[in-house]
């Protein structure tokens, strides 16, 4: 079996406060928090023929913000 992840940063309170969204966002290089299409798009990688040879992956979708 393949075991696959898609983290997104905000994924614990899909609503943060005001403060925290702006102070999280202002370290986002696309200086937005992705919408749900954006992000969706790495759900339906995973589950299309595209990704067959990709196993054990954690995929992050945070515009950058690691990389920050």
């Amino acid at each position: 079996p393949t075991v696959l992840a898609v983290a997104h940063p905000l994924d614990r309170d899909p609503r943060p406060a005001a403060e925290e969204r702006d102070a999280f966002t202002s370290h986002i290089p696309l200086g937005r928090l992705g919408s749900v299409d954006e992000i969706s798009g790495a759900f339906l990688y995973l589950s299309s023929s595209l990704s067959d040879y990709v196993t054990g992956q954690h995929l992050i979708v945070d515009g950058g913000w690691q990389v920050a």
